[in-house]
């Protein structure tokens, strides 16, 4: 089903071809671990396979760090609309439509904050930008398409909690104190950060952009995609 995917950005970019500058930006959005930076890494390999050049960007990498979200007080909503530099990601996209370098943040997800690091990202034919917050407002007017991955939330759940389990057992980087609990201190953990971060960021701020969705890609239980549709 890629292939859809590909056919609709190569027929919007090519109607947009006489107005538009590169790079074509394509947004992805979805709850916490629904599988965007797979579906991302699929569709940039499809598109190269046509000779396009793509550049795929989280927007983890805008987050604000650590620190500066707990002086903000907002460490414990890390993920939220209001945790992102909303700004650097517009003033990435504008620097690469001038067709000059862009220099990107990186977020660690081992250490679970921005590190000081920087990547320099070339102008490109086509930009994916996967994150939960793709469809939030100023972002999505960024957008030349934006996808929606959908997930029942039972199943994002259950990703969400067999994910943590295997991060606590590789026990690298933020999830080092984890390693020794036991099963049911960890469970008790994944359903804390499920249902008083992940859950109500889903339901109050990333489910309700995907109004904003050019197309909307269904997955079940077991992330196999199941239907494309247009909106």
């Amino acid at each position: 089903m890629i292939d859809e995917l590909v056919d609709l950005v190569v027929d919007r970019r090519d109607a947009a071809d006489a107005v538009h500058q590169r790079p074509f930006v394509v947004g992805i959005a979805g709850g916490v671990g629904v599988g965007k930076t797979t579906l991302a890494a699929s569709l940039s390999a499809a598109l190269a396979r046509i000779d396009l050049s793509v550049v795929v960007v989280a927007t983890d990498n805008f987050l604000f760090p650590n620190d500066e979200l707990a002086r903000r007080g907002l460490l414990m909503q890390k993920g939220f609309p209001q945790t992102y530099d909303v700004d650097a990601i517009e003033s990435v996209i504008a620097t690469l439509r001038r067709g000059a370098t862009a220099t990107v943040p990186v977020y660690d997800h081992q250490t679970y904050d921005v590190v000081d690091v920087r990547t320099d990202v070339d102008p490109t034919d086509v930009l994916v930008l996967e994150g939960v917050n793709v469809l939030q407002e100023r972002v999505a007017d960024l957008l030349d398409v934006s996808i929606y991955l959908d997930v029942d939330v039972d199943h994002a759940r259950s990703w969400f909690f067999d994910r943590f389990r295997d991060l606590c057992e590789k026990g690298e980087g933020f999830y080092a104190p984890f390693k020794t609990m036991t099963d049911a201190e960890r469970a008790s953990i994944a359903e804390s950060a499920w249902s008083g971060i992940n859950l109500v960021n889903l339901e109050q701020h990333i489910a309700p952009t995907m109004r904003r969705a050019d197309v909307v890609v269904a997955k079940d239980a077991v992330h196999t995609i199941v239907s494309i549709t247009l909106t």
